[in-house]
C-alpha cells in the first residue's frame, strides 16, 4: 500500500479546510467572541502544521499512483480528521462534553443535520457558517470520492499523476489529481447553494436563515435544525429550495457531463428513477392530507426524498406515517449525490433481478443474462447488495433495541435508529431522546452515522478485495 500518496493527499485535504476555518476564527474575533475564536484558532493551529508536516516530510513524487485500498483509506483518513478536528469548536456549546461536540461534527459532516445542542442555546455566527463549512466539506469529499472509487473500482482509473476514465459512471473526468476533482465538485456543489441564497436575501431573510437553508438545501442537510425551514415551504422559496434539494439528491457526474452532452439527463436511468420515486411519494402525500397545497406537497416530497427534512415540520410526522417516511428516507438519492450513499441505486438492483427470478420462472430452460440497464451484472453484485442491507438491518435493529431498553417508545425508537443509520434529519428528530441521552448514547449515535454515510461495509470490502 502507497502510504505516502495518502498521506500527502491527506495533507492537502487538511491544507484546503485550513481555509474557511481561518475565516470563521476571524469573523468570531471581528464579533467580539474570544472564547469561540480561541477554539477556530486552535483548529486553523491544528490543521496548518498537520497539513505542513505531511506535505513537507512526504516528497512529491507524480509517478506515485493509487489503488482503491490507497483510495479508500484515504477517504477513512479524511473523514476521521474532518470529524475530529471539526468537533473542536462545539467544545463551547457543549459545556466541554466532547462526546455531544464530536456527535454534533459527525452530524454535519455526514450532512445528517441532527443537533443535540439545546434550542435555547445561542449559536454565534461563526459557529453557524462553521456547520455549513462541515456540510459543504462532507458533501464534497462524499461525492468525489464516489466518482474515483468507481472509477478504479470498474474501469482501474487512479488519482495519482494519471486521469481518471469513469466512463462506467457516465463521465470521463480529465483531472490529473483528487484535488482537482474535489474543486470540481466543491464548485458545482457551492453553486447550487448561491441560487437559493440570493432568492432568499432579495425576498428578506436574514443572511444567517438563508445561509443555513441554501447549504442546507444543496448538501440535502440541515445546518440548522430549526423551525424557519418548515415556514417557507409553501412558498416561491420554498420551491426553489426543494427543486435543489432535488438536484442535490441525484447524480453529480450527470451536471458534470451536461457541457458536453446536454441530453444526458434526459437519458439517464436513475434520474428517471428519481422523478418517478417522487412523483409515487406526491401521490401518497395527496392520498394521506387530501386538502394538502400542490406546492407544499412538492416541498415535503423533496425534503423526505433528499433525507434533509428541511421544509418538514414536526407536526406532519403522525399525518404522514412511519413506514412512509423509512421507506422513502432508506431509498435516499440517487448514487454519486449530496444525499450520500448508493440507495436508489440498490433498489433498482434488487428490483431488476426480482423481475430476472420472475422471467426465469416462467421459462426456466431459457439462457438468460442478468442486465440492468443494458449492463450485465454478475451475481457477486446480488450478493454485495443482499449483505449490505443485512449489515443496515442489524445496525438499525439494535441500535432500535439499545434505544427501547432506555425507556424510548419502539416507533420513536426505530425512527432514530433508521435516521442514524440512513443519516436523514427528516427521521432523525433527536428531541425524541429527551433525558435519555448521555455519552455512551453520543459515541453509539456517531457510530451509526458514520456506518450510513461511508458506508464501512463497502470500503472494507474494498479493502480486502484481492
Amino acid at each position: 500500500m502507497n502510504t505516502q500518496l495518502i498521506m500527502r493527499t491527506l495533507g492537502k485535504f487538511l491544507a484546503i479546510l485550513s481555509v474557511p476555518s481561518l475565516l470563521c476564527a476571524v469573523w468570531a474575533l471581528g464579533s467580539d467572541r474570544y472564547h469561540q475564536a480561541s477554539l477556530f484558532v486552535l483548529l486553523v493551529t491544528c490543521l496548518v502544521v498537520l497539513s505542513a508536516v505531511l506535505l513537507i516530510a512526504i516528497p512529491k513524487n507524480t509517478s506515485q499512483a493509487a489503488g482503491l485500498k490507497e483510495t479508500v483509506w484515504f477517504l477513512m483518513s479524511a473523514w476521521g480528521c474532518l470529524s475530529l478536528l471539526g468537533a473542536i469548536p462545539f467544545v463551547l456549546v457543549t459545556d466541554g462534553e466532547l462526546t455531544l461536540a464530536l456527535f454534533e461534527s459527525v452530524s454535519c459532516a455526514t450532512t445528517t443535520g441532527a443537533s443535540m445542542i439545546d434550542y435555547a442555546t445561542p449559536l454565534s455566527p461563526s459557529l453557524v457558517a462553521w456547520r455549513g463549512v462541515l456540510h459543504f466539506m462532507g458533501a464534497t469529499l462524499s461525492i468525489s470520492g464516489t466518482i474515483v472509487l468507481l472509477a478504479q473500482s470498474a474501469a482501474n482509473g487512479d488519482f495519482g499523476g494519471q486521469k481518471i476514465q469513469a466512463k462506467s459512471v457516465g463521465l470521463t473526468l480529465k483531472l490529473s489529481t483528487f484535488s482537482r476533482l474535489f474543486a470540481v465538485v466543491a464548485a458545482v456543489i457551492a453553486i447550487f447553494a448561491l441560487i437559493p441564497f440570493v432568492e432568499l436575501t432579495m425576498s428578506g431573510f436574514a443572511l444567517r436563515e438563508a445561509f443555513s437553508l441554501s447549504v442546507g438545501a444543496a448538501t440535502s442537510g440541515q445546518v440548522l435544525p430549526y423551525e424557519f425551514g418548515a415556514k417557507i415551504a409553501s412558498s416561491w422559496s420554498g420551491f426553489l429550495l426543494a427543486l435543489i434539494l432535488l438536484v442535490a439528491s441525484m447524480d453529480m457526474t450527470v451536471f458534470l457531463s451536461l457541457p458536453r452532452d446536454y441530453l444526458k439527463s434526459f437519458r439517464d436511468s436513475e434520474m428517471l428513477w428519481m422523478f418517478g420515486v417522487i412523483v409515487l411519494l406526491l401521490g401518497i402525500l395527496f392520498f394521506i392530507q387530501s386538502n394538502i397545497d400542490p406546492l407544499l406537497a412538492f416541498s415535503e416530497a423533496a425534503s423526505i426524498v433528499s433525507t434533509s427534512g428541511l421544509m418538514l415540520p414536526d407536526e406532519k410526522l403522525a399525518s404522514i406515517g412511519v413506514p412512509v417516511l423509512i421507506f422513502f428516507g432508506f431509498v435516499g438519492g440517487s448514487a454519486i449525490s449530496a444525499t450520500g450513499g448508493m440507495k436508489l441505486f440498490r433498489l433498482r438492483l434488487l428490483m431488476a433481478r426480482t423481475g430476472y427470478e420472475f422471467s426465469r420462472l416462467a421459462q426456466p430452460n431459457a439462457i438468460m443474462k442478468f442486465q440492468m440497464s443494458k449492463v450485465q451484472n454478475p451475481v457477486i453484485s446480488m450478493m454485495t447488495v443482499w449483505v449490505y442491507f443485512l449489515g443496515f438491518a442489524v445496525v438499525a435493529a439494535a441500535l432500535a433495541s439499545y434505544l427501547s431498553i432506555l425507556g424510548l417508545d419502539f416507533d420513536d425508537a426505530l425512527m432514530v435508529s433508521t435516521g442514524a443509520v440512513t443519516n436523514s434529519a427528516a427521521l432523525f428528530r433527536t428531541e425524541l431522546l429527551g433525558e435519555f441521552q448521555n455519552a455512551f448514547t453520543h459515541v453509539i449515535l456517531t457510530i451509526s452515522m458514520v456506518f450510513g454515510r461511508l458506508e464501512l461495509l463497502l470500503l472494507l470490502s474494498l479493502v480486502f478485495r484481492a
